[in-house]
């Protein structure tokens, strides 16, 4: 027996080309949650309004915090510093 960890290919996917799809995807998401909070300001008021802004921010706060952990499957010290530098200025740009 072994007390060595196996490598697993799934976990870690920090490439430029995933965390530039990531990055897209992220903003697109971001981008939609903005235009539903836009239409909810423009189009409702009082209470109704104020439910579903507060039910969009918080969606739209878990998305960014915890999809890129997600989708990159971060395993390792590398992994997640990749992530938690990588994406974001990505999705910056």
């Amino acid at each position: 027996m072994s007390t060595a960890v196996r490598a697993q290919a799934g976990f870690d996917q920090t490439d430029a080309g995933f965390l530039v799809r990531g990055s897209f995807r992220l903003g697109l998401i971001e981008s939609v949650i903005v235009l539903a909070f836009a239409l909810v300001s423009r189009f409702l008021g009082g209470v109704p309004e104020l439910a579903l802004e507060a039910v969009l921010l918080v969606a739209g706060i878990a998305a960014v915090t915890v999809l890129p952990g997600l989708w990159t499957r971060a395993r390792t010290i590398e992994g997640i510093a990749g992530i938690g530098f990588r994406l974001p200025i990505w999705c910056a740009k």
